[in-house]
């Protein structure tokens, strides 16, 4: 069985982006499999041909279940089955999202996915052609552009929408979408450019990544719950391959929970109802399925033939709030320069028709993807459940009626004949009409959802919750969908995944920068000095704790977008906090451990859970005297001496905050201390914060009697001779990465 590094599922958006990425690193083996062929059909190419290749051998030919709040139709959801993915068969439209969402998805628990770190990596990706912002990306390997010219519909949409009162917004990645405008595109000279050509196909050279295409994953293998490699099928037959790092599941919003189900990843009643072994009960695997219902639509017909099609057809779209309370736009009508309906409504349209299509790009209802088979060629149950909530339904009537004002704007006077659907209609026709139209944008997603609560499937580092070496990284992570079209998130998606995946394997063979030695002799001393215990119960909650803290201090300063990484280590005695990154960002790490012992602060480290240390830790506790062992110190955090004077934390009595035992001079003590000792160079280290001294007590007294005496930093060395610190390996060429362990108290 062949073994590679990483082993990413799907070539699609995110998938092509994490290959490519991954095996910038030479020393990288990466396989990357594709259950489609290749992307060189004719039409693919061509950006006005995307409606040609929804149908087909190059599309899933996914179909929903009856949609019960939609009479019960059937809908197609085209999803492309080829090198590219979707965006090798989409409108080639460019859209980040709103910033709004992905402050929602931080401010839900997702730490890293804010507006600030997102658009750092928006700025990675793009090669922006339009006019100079400093919100765009000029030099990333995607070409995203604005039309140099436009179709006469596009521009008389345009002109409607200015004459109904929506602002025209020149660029709507810039710093408002709410308006009218158009489309950035990802066209070059005439031509699809997708994910694919920003990033496989330069990548596909590369001796250490291997594609493998027509390769249908089936399952992925484990041992334990550690996931070891992926079995798929390919030329009729079924192969193994191995994962010796991580396996990268990047299938999209149906094939992904799809592969995870099979997997023996999901809800285990479920699971075993059908007969699969469970791996790890996730019940949310499958469930949280968004989309964009698009109501196709209010219809037109021209007064002679429709203009041929330029760029992609469907060049203006507007975001536009349906009620005033909205606090963003929730809905984003689109003008499609062809004939455009479902199926139910299609009579009503003629060759030369033009559609004006609302949509809410703020859903409210939520559908599924669950197994009905354990056969993987068969497709998973799509219950896309359109207009579950009145909501929603509220909101596609109120953009209807924009897109009918606009439709009658004097701006389309000279391209429109009659409108042909829906027409002046009551509101219990106007629902019917919407029932009947409502279909897909194409942007499915949150089948996978990431978050700490009970129904995500994946954390803020898209690892998949219980297992090992499994990551998730595509639309069906989104905890809620972005407010736009989703091939842009998803590549952003990608390029986050790959920073995350890069940012473990730096942490992983990096040496450290920082180092503490102690004497042998008084090792079992200086280790309980310098630590918390790892109280079992507790110790979980007190590393998301400090975790929390850290991640959101290295967003704040923009390091995470940057492949900075944290992660910690801990043993009975000690927890190790491991900062990493590249050389690029060294001198910001070395500034940010200054502040660094502030957040363990805030975190509460170093106060102790009495009743839990004494039922973990029986060897502190004397049976015989019915109190503590003398002298179990704890809370040493590491400050820099020149940012001291900004934490002003002298210890204190911890069940009376409000007695303080040492006063300000304390750093310059700690200073002098090591001085004399003849510790070279480190003046500016200072051990500061809470030194306990337990002394036994009675049994009976109360808890405040626990804690009966103060040391001074200088009786603590005097006692116990705390040695030798070094500083070493400073990040150079030869060394890239580099780690900065902290001793967390």
């Amino acid at each position: 069985m062949e073994t590679y590094d990483y082993v990413v599922v799907g070539a699609g958006s995110a998938g092509c982006v994490v290959a490519a990425r991954l095996t910038e690193d030479p020393q990288v083996r990466v396989l990357l499999l594709e259950a489609g062929g290749a992307d060189d059909h004719p039409d693919v190419a061509d950006p006005t041909k995307w409606p040609t290749l929804l149908h087909g051998p190059l599309d899933w030919g996914y179909m929903t279940a009856p949609m019960r709040h939609a009479n019960n139709r059937v809908d197609h959801v085209p999803r492309a089955k080829m090198l590219g993915g979707c965006h090798s068969h989409n409108a080639n439209a460019w859209v980040r999202g709103n910033p709004a969402d992905f402050d929602h998805w931080a401010y839900e628990g997702n730490a890293g996915w804010d507006w600030k770190n997102v658009l750092a990596i928006y700025q990675r990706i793009e090669n922006w052609q339009g006019p100079a912002s400093e919100l765009r990306g000029t030099s990333g390997p995607m070409h995203v552009a604005p039309p140099s010219t436009v179709g006469p519909l596009a521009a008389a949409c345009v002109e409607a929408g200015r004459e109904v009162g929506l602002t025209v917004i020149e660029d709507l990645n810039g710093p408002s979408m709410e308006g009218i405008g158009y489309f950035n595109l990802t066209i070059k000279d005439g031509r699809r450019f997708s994910v694919a050509t920003a990033y496989l196909r330069p990548a596909m050279g590369r001796p250490n990544l291997t594609v493998v295409t027509n390769a249908h994953a089936h399952r992925l293998t484990f041992e334990a719950e550690t996931c070891t490699g992926v079995e798929y099928a390919t030329n009729g037959a079924v192969a193994r391959v191995r994962a010796a790092r991580e396996v990268v599941v990047c299938a999209g919003a149906i094939g992904s929970p799809q592969l995870l189900l099979l997997s023996g990843i999901g809800p285990a009643a479920d699971l075993r109802r059908l007969g699969l072994p469970v791996v790890v009960d996730l019940p949310g695997v499958g469930l949280n399925l968004q989309d964009h219902p698009l109501v196709g639509g209010v219809a037109y017909e021209a007064k002679g033939d429709l203009p041929p099609l330029v760029n992609n057809g469907a060049e203006t779209t507007l975001w536009w709030k349906s009620s005033a309370s909205r606090l963003v736009p929730d809905t984003q009508p689109v003008l499609i320069e062809f004939p455009f309906a479902t199926p139910e409504l299609a009579h009503h349209l003629t060759p030369n028709s033009y559609v004006l299509a609302p949509s809410v790009v703020r859903p409210v209802s939520r559908g599924s993807v669950t197994l009905t088979s354990t056969d993987p060629t068969v497709h998973p149950r799509i219950d896309i459940n359109y207009l579950e909530s009145s909501a929603d339904v509220d909101a596609l009537v109120a953009a209807i009626e924009l897109c009918r004002e606009m439709g009658a704007a004097k701006a389309f006077d000279a391209y429109r004949k009659r409108e042909l659907m829906p027409g002046a209609l009551g509101r219990a026709a106007m629902e019917e009409f919407v029932r009947n139209g409502a279909t897909t944008y194409f942007h499915p997603a949150g089948s996978c959802k990431m978050g700490p609560d009970a129904l995500a499937v994946v954390d803020s580092t898209l690892r998949v919750h219980g297992v090992q070496r499994l990551r998730v990284a595509d639309a069906s992570i989104m905890p809620t969908i972005t407010s736009g079209n989703t091939n842009a998130p998803s590549i952003m998606i990608g390029e986050r995944a790959a920073s995350l995946l890069q940012a473990v394997r730096d942490t992983e063979s990096a040496k450290p920068l920082l180092v503490f030695t102690v004497p042998l002799g008084n090792a079992l001393e200086v280790a309980a000095c310098f630590s918390y215990p790892n109280i079992p119960g507790s110790s979980e909650s007190l590393c998301d704790t400090i975790m929390h803290w850290v991640t959101q201090s290295l967003d704040r300063d923009g390091l995470i977008a940057q492949g900075v990484s944290a992660r910690i280590e801990t043993d009975r005695w000690t927890y190790t906090l491991y900062l990493s990154g590249s050389a690029a960002v060294s001198n910001q790490l070395l500034q940010y451990t200054k502040v660094l012992p502030q957040f363990l602060t805030n975190c509460g480290v170093g106060i102790l859970d009495m009743e839990n240390v004494i039922e973990a830790n029986p060897a502190i506790w004397d049976p015989q005297k019915n109190g503590w062992r003398p002298m179990f110190p704890m809370g040493l955090p590491l400050i820099n001496q020149r940012s001291a004077q900004l934490f002003h934390y002298p210890p204190m009595n911890l069940l009376d905050p409000s007695r303080d035992y040492l006063d300000d001079a304390v750093p310059t003590r700690w200073a002098e201390l090591l001085q004399a000792n003849g510790m070279a160079n480190m003046s500016d280290i200072v051990l500061m914060e809470r030194l306990i001294d337990c002394a036994p007590v009675a049994a009976g007294d109360d808890q405040g009697t626990y804690i009966s005496q103060v040391l001074t930093p200088i009786d603590y060395f005097k006692d116990y001779q705390l040695a030798q610190f070094a500083l070493m390996l400073t990040p150079s060429e030869a060394n890239p990465a580099f780690t900065i362990p902290l001793i967390v108290c």
